[in-house]
This record gives structure tokens, sequence and C-alpha cells, in this order.
């Protein structure tokens, strides 16, 4: 069987994350708000971008970009808990696990490098598109956070989708062909 699993918010902490990212920026005196504000004017989430088109408001060195560095190099202490167990069982199992992730494709990519999740997927595939548009193999098993996403995959009739909701934002969903699940461990118990 073919599992396509999401990144953020699905293994990754992102949440977590960007609130110690948040933190980063209140040091060098960087408004939370005025960062989120300018992130709305670019595609997909890269902090190096956005801060670049940031300048002109904000004064601050390139220690700031080091200090992104480092948070982006600990990426590992943001895996989920059950992330690299699930992952390792799914592979036990003979199965084909590809990472299957939307945003900037730099960003991402340092981000699962870091992670060390890399050599556990058969194929990382990293889009700036919706999921359900691809030239992929749709009868496999797809687990992601956000619901337009598999919104777009159920129209290629997938074999099975998940939602995966850490937070508990969906609990009152009710989404035809969807299972909602709150952690990794569900998928391997169903």
């Amino acid at each position: 069987m073919i599992y396509y699993v999401d990144f953020d918010r699905t293994l990754f902490d992102t949440k977590s994350f960007l609130e110690d990212f948040y933190d980063l920026l209140l040091e060098y005196n960087i408004s939370k708000e005025d960062f989120i504000k300018k992130s709305h004017e670019i595609e997909d989430f890269n902090p190096f971008v956005i801060l670049n088109l940031m300048k002109d408001t904000y004064s601050f060195n390139s220690n700031l970009f080091v200090e992104i560095d480092r948070l982006i190099d600990k990426s590992m202490v943001y895996l989920y808990y059950d992330a690299l167990l699930f992952l390792r069982n799914i592979k036990k199992s003979n199965n084909t696990l590809i990472l299957l992730t939307r945003g900037d494709t730099d960003f991402q990519n340092d981000k699962i490098d870091h992670s060390g999740i890399r050599k556990l997927f058969d194929k990382v595939i990293i889009t700036t598109e919706d999921k359900g548009n691809l030239d992929i193999d749709y009868h496999g098993i797809f687990i992601d956070d956000k619901i337009n996403e598999l919104e777009s995959i159920l129209k290629r009739n997938p074999y099975k989708v998940y939602l995966i909701d850490r937070e508990h934002r969906y609990d009152n969903i009710n989404l035809k062909n969807v299972n909602l699940i709150h952690s990794l461990k569900e998928v391997e118990i169903i």
C-alpha cells in the first residue's frame, strides 16, 4: 500500500515551532502581527523571504537569519511523539511511504532534512498546488491536517483518507469518506 503523509501539523509540530520562531522575532523587536501580515503577501511561507520584505520597516542584522537557521537545525525536536514510530512501523510492513507536503520548497526541505525523517520515505513531494491536482497514484492512504487538501484528494477516489486533528479543531465535523483521527497511532489501530 502507498501511504501519503503530510509534514506540517501531521509529523511536525508547526505550532510549537512557530511559537519559538515568534519568540525569536520578539528578541529582535519585530512584531509578530506585522510579520504575519507581511506573510500574506507571498504564496508559500518562508521566513527568510518575509523578513527580506520587512527590511524597510525593521532594522535587524544578519544574526537574526543565523538564529532562524539554528531553530531550523533543531527541527527534530519538533517531531510529534508518535511520528518516528509510525513511519518506522509503516516501512516495516513493506509499504511505500511518500511525504506529500505543500509549501515553499527551500523551507520545507530544510525542515524535513533537519528533522531526520527523509531517509524513512521512498519519495518526498513538495508542491505549491492542491494535492488533488498532482500526477500521482491516488489509490493509496492519505493523511493530512487540512480539510481543503483532503477535499481535493477525495475527488481522485483515494483508497482511504485520514484527517489528523491533533489540536481537536474539527471534533464536530463530519466529512464523508474521511476518518477523523487525533494521533498517528489511530491509523495503525484502524
